[in-house]
């Protein structure tokens, strides 16, 4: 794995991994930033993460070529990797939501935030994941999109954080290694097995605020939400995915 670079507190493990690239603090060949709290935690568009102690939060800061279009669909493929590692050391089954969080049954214990910062000093790649694993999900408070359970919740006993982040590293970094030369295309079928509600009901917010319901058919090369209506199929980039009740 790619060194560590561990902190009791910060304001956002993706704020310090940016600073430390960009000021040439951290390791050229990439790095980890992990916290045992994070006091400013962000979720996609902006949105509050919660980031108590007891959880697994860390970014990985990875170089990349000046051509990010490898990468597209990065957070699948981040919630992937992280859905196997955390398969492997706390011994569960979960799913991944499109776009970036991961389930148990229908409760969300992880997220992903993917950012790319181009040019100089060279480009790189940031892929944040939060787990709320040790505490119990009322830690987290009640403004929620999706319902929350935590590892400890899950299994009923205090996970391994550093056995965690290195299964989730691990694969992590090979899985974003195949994905610099072959795209997204070769993890589309691994991802589709995972997919949480596939082939049911379900609404996409748009980030305008529009509702679009139908069917999930899955996601195409891209990384975008095939969409199954009446009138046909369609593909969305970004939105919220959620059950249709």
């Amino acid at each position: 794995m790619l060194p560590v670079l561990d902190y009791d507190i910060l304001d956002s493990t993706n704020l310090e991994a940016r600073r430390l690239w960009e000021n040439g603090r951290g390791p050229r060949e990439g790095f980890y930033v992990a916290a045992g709290v994070q006091t400013a935690g962000r979720g996609r568009m902006g949105r509050k993460w919660v980031s108590p102690a007891g959880g697994l939060w860390f970014t990985l800061a990875l170089p990349i070529p000046e051509d990010p279009r490898p990468f597209q669909g990065v957070s699948l493929v981040a919630g992937l990797a992280a859905a196997e590692g955390v398969d492997a050391a706390a011994g569960i089954r979960c799913s991944v939501k499109w776009p970036n969080d991961l389930l148990a049954g229908d409760r969300k214990f992880c997220g992903i935030l993917c950012e790319m910062v181009l040019g100089p000093p060279g480009s790189v790649l940031l892929v944040g994941i939060g787990i709320d694993a040790n505490f119990t999900a009322s830690l987290l408070g009640g403004d929620l999109l999706h319902p929350a359970t935590t590892l400890l919740e899950i299994t009923g006993r205090e996970t391994d954080l550093e056995d965690l982040l290195e299964k989730v590293g691990e694969r992590l970094e090979a899985a974003l290694e195949r994905m610099r030369t072959s795209g997204l295309e070769p993890f589309l079928p691994p991802l589709r097995e995972r997919l949480a509600y596939l082939g049911e009901k379900v609404e996409i917010l748009l980030p305008g605020g529009e509702i679009r319901k139908g069917v999930f058919d899955g996601v195409d090369s891209q990384g975008r939400a095939l969409l199954r209506r009446a009138q046909g199929l369609e593909a969305h980039l970004t939105g919220d995915l959620r059950p249709a009740y």
